[in-house]
């Protein structure tokens, strides 16, 4: 398998009337992704997400301390990602926390998701961070495979056994 070339891109700020298509397209794969690793149901995870974004992000693109970004390649001059980054913690030095990358899925594959990182990397270093955390869902070992790559340890893991229930008397 061939290493996907080596990509530059640059992080633009995201404006208001693209947060809203955004904002849509996040909220529906958080909620796909929670109802997959939780067991919820469709409506169950949509309803956590959609309460989780206004809980996070209740001014949009101008909630303090949140970085809302489209991910444009250098030399094209084309969106391939949006990222969101948040500053974390109460004390100094604060870490800088990934919420959500996504790559346009014409571009995975191609070296963004990893150019989207060091980027994030390269702006969390300008706001003095010492750190950058994120979560990943264990059912993920594309990404989980990435972060590894590019120096991200685990933390913390939480593991889930399923078990059956008992049978009846």
């Amino acid at each position: 398998m061939n290493a996907a070339p080596s990509r530059e891109v640059r992080l633009v700020p995201m404006t208001q009337d693209r947060f809203t298509a955004w904002r849509r397209l996040a909220v529906s794969s958080y909620a796909g992704e929670k109802e997959r690793a939780e067991q919820l149901s469709p409506d169950d995870a949509r309803i956590l997400s959609e309460t989780s974004f206004q809980k996070l992000l209740p001014q949009g693109v101008e909630t303090p301390e949140h970085f809302l970004f489209l991910v444009y390649d250098a030399m094209k001059d084309e969106e391939v990602a949006t990222l969101w980054l948040a500053l974390r913690g109460q004390r100094e030095p604060r870490v800088m926390w990934v919420y959500d990358i996504l790559v346009n899925e014409s571009q995975r594959g191609q070296g963004y998701g990893e150019a989207t990182m060091r980027a994030a990397e390269d702006f969390s270093r300008s706001k003095g961070c010492p750190a950058i955390e994120l979560h990943v869902f264990g059912h993920n070992p594309v990404a989980r495979k990435l972060y590894e790559k590019i120096g991200f340890e685990p933390t913390s893991i939480v593991m889930r056994k399923k078990i059956t229930p008992p049978r009846p008397a």
